[in-house]
Order: C-alpha cells, then structure tokens, then sequence
C-alpha cells in the first residue's frame, strides 16, 4: 500500500512540474491573496441526460473583497460513460477590487459549449475538457460623469483543461484524494481563430470522498492573466463542494 502512494504522489509531482506555468520575468505579483469558493453540482435524470449547475463566490485580499459571482447551469448528453457534450450559459458579476483597474462593477453574459471526455491509466483518473465561449460583457464609458454602463461588447474564449485525480490515502475509510489540473484560455476573433492568450490555470488541492455523490476540497489555484506585453500573476486559496444527485 505505502508502495502504490508513493508511486501515485510521484506521478502528482511529475503532473505539476511539467503543466505549472513558469513565472517569467515580465510577470505582475499580484500582492493580495485572494479566496474562492465553489460549489459543484450535477442531477442525473437518465443514462443519457443531466443537468449541472456551478456557484462561484469569488473574493479578494483574503475574504475582504467582494470580487466576482458566476452562476453557471447546463444541460448535459451523455453519449458514453466517459463521454459527454453540453450546452450552458453563465451569468458573472464583477465588482472592483485591487489590483484590477475598474471602476465600477459589469455584467457578463456568456453562452458555452462544451465537450468533456475521461480515461483512465491504473488509479489514475484524467479529464480533457474543451469549451467554446461567446461572451457579451457589459461596457464601461469612462467618458461619462458619472462612470456608467453604455452598452455590450461581444468576445469569443477557447478554454482547454486537463485533469488528474488519484487517491492517496484513506481516513476512516474515506478516500483521500489529489486533483490537479491545467486549464489554458485563449482569446479568439469573430470568425473563432485564434488571437491572444487570455489566461492560464494551475491547480492542485485534497480532498475527501465522502460518499458516492459528495466530497470536499480545499486547494491552491495559480491564475496568471495576459495584460498588454506582461502577465498578472494571482494567488488563491481555493474551497470546493462537490454534490450530485440521481432521479
């Protein structure tokens, strides 16, 4: 047994070294640690169907500053076990918080298709999720007194995330548990080609299985942003509860 967790915690680490983006010299640190929360949620109706739901509480400089809600539900076809094809939209509120320069606080409307296929090697569970994003976000006129709202602007984002998830102890028979991933987003154009990078993902947190359908995690989650010719370099502590349910 002590064998097959230092085998499985070697696999973590080589996971991380390898998909953790490294801090390049032009990168901004972001001084403020910020805080997330979020909830996972998803009510098998058939074999075939599901419907999901994401909560987001999002919180900056440690829990003081409201920073971002995001409500995400979808509707899931399961054409396989390990195979899957959604269709979700996302409501995201985004209030002014340090070290973001915005004034006053916008909406974003996004709509989002997505295509999310597992394997598994031994123990080892793996994810690779693809997402298309078409994003109407409200616009900020600063030429105004006061600063106000003046319209939409429209964006498309191409998301891609690979997920590693193993076990690697146990109390009270309850499996613990190592989840990590990479998720890299890129900016596209009208026509989807393409055009910047947006954003990178690296997490790697523990959790626990408490039953079939529920478990807990708590992690660190590094976001690195694209701003201009450097990149803003965020910390976060990042708190999960996964529960699902079955008709």
């Amino acid at each position: 047994m002590k064998n097959k967790t230092g085998v499985r915690l070697f696999y973590g680490i080589v996971f991380i070294l390898v998909v953790k983006p490294s801090r390049a010299q032009n990168n901004e640190q972001n001084p403020y640690l910020n805080s997330w929360f979020t909830y996972l949620s998803q009510l098998k109706i058939d074999s075939v169907w599901s419907m999901s739901m994401e909560l987001h509480e999002r919180t900056g400089d440690f829990f003081k500053d409201q920073g971002q809600i995001l409500i995400r539900p979808s509707i899931d076809y399961h054409i396989q076990p390990n195979a899957s094809f959604s269709l979700g939209y996302t409501w995201i509120n985004v209030q002014p918080f340090e070290p973001i320069n915005q004034p006053i606080a916008f909406n974003e409307n996004n709509l989002w298709e997505q295509a999310l296929f597992k394997y598994q090697i031994k123990n080892v569970k793996f994810q690779n999720r693809i997402r298309f994003e078409h994003r109407w976000i409200q616009h900020i006129d600063e030429n105004n007194t006061p600063i106000r709202i003046n319209g939409t602007h429209y964006k498309n984002r191409f998301r891609y995330r690979h997920t590693m998830q193993f076990d690697i102890s146990k109390l009270k028979n309850k499996p613990i548990f190592l989840h990590c991933f990479d998720e890299i987003w890129i900016n596209q154009d009208d026509w989807l080609k393409p055009r910047s990078l947006n954003r990178n993902w690296f997490y790697a947190g523990i959790g626990i299985q408490l039953n079939e359908s529920a478990n807990a995690q708590i992690g660190y989650l590094n976001q690195i942003d694209r701003n201009g010719d450097k990149n803003l370099n965020t910390d976060i502590v990042q708190f999960t509860w996964v529960k699902n349910f079955n008709l």
